[in-house]
């Protein structure tokens, strides 16, 4: 969301890329969350595109491979150890010309309560207008703030969109934020 919300202004449309992994890229909450995006920034149209099962590569898998082998040269002992890990994860001993990652260390004010915007935007079980849903074989979901009471989907990346419409009968008033999971530090217990 923070990398969204910094985009420059200009930029209107944007892609993003997920695995084909059901849980945490075909979530309510994160469609709930990307719905919330293009209704409450400068971007008009997010499209989240699912790559093929099986025969994907992204970035983020080499990302994963670097910290897991990082490390194997570190012992952990407190959560905030995995951030350094992460930035020396792509270090010149493993690779000579590579800059470090950059981490972004997130505080217990940044948790966000999508299961609670899930709610408030999302208000109708997401079938398409003929009553279907398949979630498993869409490839493709467009979020546009011109509509934002559904969300466009397709079967594959060329062909026709249908629409989930998410809201009720009505005028739906926009949300302007979204709710904070914590308010304080976790107690140790």
């Amino acid at each position: 969301m923070q990398w969204i919300c910094k985009l420059p202004q200009d930029i209107k449309e944007i892609s993003i890329f997920s695995d084909t992994c059901a849980g945490p890229n075909r979530s309510q909450y994160i469609f709930a969350l990307l719905l919330f995006l293009v209704q409450s920034t400068h971007i008009d149209i997010i499209e989240q595109k699912f790559l093929e099962s099986g025969h994907s590569y992204m970035e983020v898998d080499s990302m994963h491979s670097a910290i897991e082998r990082e490390k194997k040269y570190v012992s952990v002992n407190s959560v905030s150890d995995w951030a350094n890990i992460m930035q020396r994860a792509r270090s010149k001993r493993n690779r000579k010309s590579a800059n470090p990652y950059h981490v972004s260390q997130l505080h217990f004010s940044d948790m966000l309560d999508l299961k609670d915007l899930s709610k408030r935007i999302i208000q109708h079980r997401l079938k398409d207008v003929d009553g279907n849903k398949n979630w498993l074989e869409i490839k493709c979901l467009r979020y546009d703030k011109a509509d934002p009471s559904t969300i466009s989907f397709r079967y594959d990346h060329s062909g026709p969109y249908k629409t989930f419409n998410v809201r009720g009968r009505g005028r739906q008033p926009l949300i302007k934020e979204v709710k904070k999971v914590y308010s304080n530090y976790l107690p140790i217990s």
